[in-house]
């Protein structure tokens, strides 16, 4: 059984479901992978493993010798320190 759509009822079905994605609350203290920082500060793991062996990364938790989590206020907090106001400031 195919069920068919009009415009309106799939806009309206798209609505709710941004509402709801928009209704999640934010846990400053979750937990996330590597990938999903990775994703949410738009740069690849690779470079976030290349800043932890540096040391100059976000603060990260080791579960295991194979297991890094990050904390979303952690990855915030070190977005925040990056944050400069000209050229001239930025050193990398």
């Amino acid at each position: 059984m195919e069920s068919t759509y009009t415009m309106q009822q799939l806009i309206a079905e798209l609505g709710k479901a941004v509402e709801k994605s928009l209704t999640i609350p934010f846990d400053p203290e979750a937990l996330m992978s590597e990938k999903k920082a990775a994703q949410f500060l738009s740069v690849s793991a690779r470079f976030l493993q290349a800043r932890r062996v540096r040391g100059d990364g976000p603060s990260f938790i080791r579960i295991s010798a194979r297991c890094v989590k990050y904390r979303k206020r952690d990855l915030i907090a070190w977005l925040d320190s990056m944050k400069v106001d000209s050229t001239s400031e930025a050193s990398i």
